[in-house]
């Protein structure tokens, strides 16, 4: 035991170590069937096989990213064997994303059946992009894994990373690509790198155009980046690594999720689809970006349960904004009713039922300034705009509508996908973003939750001449959320939340938001009850 791996399993609250010390074999090569060699690291506990399955991580961003993970399973009783991806930190050949990891993994898992230390009963670990590896592996020997234990993930990379709604994710695909351009470098070099990401991401979106984006960051094409871009979401290019077909045979399965994670709404169809096949799924959602401490804190704790303990549970652990809450659950999202609210031209967000006030029917005009409206917080790969951000600068855009309720008068408690439905009309071929927020009484207002739909799902639909009112329906993000009496709720709508979406050439006529008294514009919150009990203290929140 170390004083790192002492430290994290204090923060992490993990159950005492059952070895004292572990050893490590570094570089073991494995052979891949085109003959390339790929490098493995494995772990184990000293003193002997224990017997337990062995965990298995694959990684293209460096085995020693993961040693403090692999040390501290390895404390516990298990072999962990981490290998690197082909094409980086010293595995052959050539990195491309996704497309070799299937046959990498089902590699991997032959060599491993060879090795006298080896039970024969696999465990798979994976994060983000670790998760997709783990996926692959599944694909190939669903019966040899025991369980997997992942987080921020999904089966398909396509529409939840590179096409996020049918979306291009402009600042998701140059900023993974811009880390792992740089990984491998070290020194004054790798610390350069490191304080000009951001400022070389922004400057190379900032305009919103995903085309020549890699130019602009990098100097030169990027070859991955340019092959995202020539596929679009409904491109059958990426069938080959969309793994989301086998819900059935899904070994037991952890799923750790942020709110404000790119992977969440992926993550989530992952987790009711294979819920509804019979599968056990525990799924976990907290307040957390890509990368945050409590993330990796919770996650791990919730692995090491699963590795060592009972594989059959399937529930939920839930945290509820506003509230700052845990709250546990037999599934997610609970049994809800679905309340409308209706937009008013006046600007007004008014709760089904009540009366409209005066001046609420009509219709409200969308401008082009000319410059994309920022995303300002939200999901994305990109640090500095992820997360929980003020809302306010954004709000005072012309371009961007807002329809804000009176203060409530108790809380309301929403779990699940809101929905929007806009009446439109004008079509010029843009996309529609929308965001709902939480207002304080002081007037701050911060994001929950968002969603999007690409120009393509109203194409079919467009008449430029007749002006005809149609509706676009939006499906946000899941979220679970408690707007506070005397709160205010939000929604914003816009064409653009840039560099997370990519912007979209139009004409310069304005589309036309219609509201009124019909209810034709509006939006469905999943209204829930959530028990009453005593705030939590501050250590009872997410590490």
């Amino acid at each position: 035991m170390t004083l790192s791996t002492w430290t994290i399993a204090r923060i992490a609250r993990l159950g005492p170590a059952t070895a004292r010390s572990v050893s490590v074999e570094r570089d073991l090569p494995v052979t891949m069937t085109d003959g390339t060699v790929l490098l493995a690291d494995r772990w184990f506990a000293d003193g002997g096989d224990t017997g337990a399955p062995v965990v298995i991580v694959r990684t293209p961003y460096g085995r020693t990213q993961t040693d403090v993970i692999a040390r501290l399973l390895a404390e516990r009783g298990h072999t962990v064997v981490v290998q690197s991806c082909r094409g980086t930190f010293g595995s052959g050949g050539e990195f491309i994303p996704f497309f070799d990891e299937e046959q990498d993994g089902a590699d991997l898992l032959t060599w491993l059946e060879a090795q006298s230390w080896a039970t024969g009963e696999w465990l798979l670990f994976g994060v983000s992009y670790l998760g997709l590896t783990a996926w692959a592996m599944k694909r190939r020997s669903p019966r040899a894994i025991g369980a997997m234990a992942l987080a921020v993930t999904s089966t398909d990379f396509r529409r939840a990373v590179i096409w996020p709604s049918g979306r291009f994710g402009l600042s998701n695909g140059i900023s993974w690509r811009y880390g792992l351009r740089h990984q491998e470098l070290t020194g004054i070099h790798l610390r350069r790198a490191q304080l000009l990401e951001t400022r070389t991401i922004r400057a190379a979106t900032r305009d919103g155009y995903a085309q020549d984006a890699d130019i602009r960051a990098f100097g030169e094409p990027d070859q991955p980046y340019r092959s995202w871009l020539a596929h679009d979401d409904r491109d059958p290019w990426w069938d080959r690594i969309d793994f989301d077909g086998e819900g059935d045979s899904v070994p037991p399965l952890l799923q750790v999720a942020g709110w404000y994670d790119l992977f969440l709404d992926a993550q989530v169809d992952d987790y009711i689809r294979i819920r509804d096949a019979g599968r056990p799924v525990r799924l976990v959602i907290g307040p957390w970006v890509h990368g945050s401490l409590g993330l990796f804190t919770n996650a791990l704790r919730e692995t090491v349960e699963l590795f060592t303990g009972a594989r059959d549970r399937s529930d939920a652990r839930i945290w509820f904004g506003g509230v700052r809450r845990w709250v546990n659950m037999p599934a997610y999202p609970p049994r809800n009713a679905p309340t409308r609210w209706s937009l008013g031209a006046d600007g007004s967000l008014t709760q089904s039922g009540s009366e409209m006030p005066e001046g609420a029917a009509g219709e409200r005009e969308l401008p082009d300034d000319g410059s994309p409206a920022p995303a300002v917080g939200g999901r994305t790969l990109f640090r500095a705009d992820a997360g929980r951000k003020d809302q306010r600068a954004r709000e005072k855009r012309p371009d961007v509508l807002t329809y804000t309720t009176a203060p409530i008068e108790h809380d309301i408690a929403i779990a699940g996908w809101p929905t929007a439905q806009l009446a439109v009309a004008g079509s010029d071929g843009r996309p529609w973003f929308v965001r709902l927020c939480d207002v304080s009484p002081t007037g701050g207002s911060s994001n929950v939750c968002d969603g999007t739909v690409p120009a393509s799902d109203d194409r079919d639909l467009r008449d430029e001449e007749s002006g005809e009112r149609r509706t676009v329906d939006i499906r946000l993000s899941p979220t679970a959320h408690v707007f506070r009496r005397g709160h205010r709720i939000r929604l914003q709508v816009s064409n653009d939340a840039s560099p997370t979406y990519a912007r979209v050439d139009a004409a310069a006529r304005p589309r036309l938001v219609f509201s009124d008294t019909d209810g034709a514009s509006g939006v469905d919150m999943p209204l829930v009850a959530l028990r009453r009990g005593r705030r939590p203290s501050p250590t009872a929140g997410p590490r």
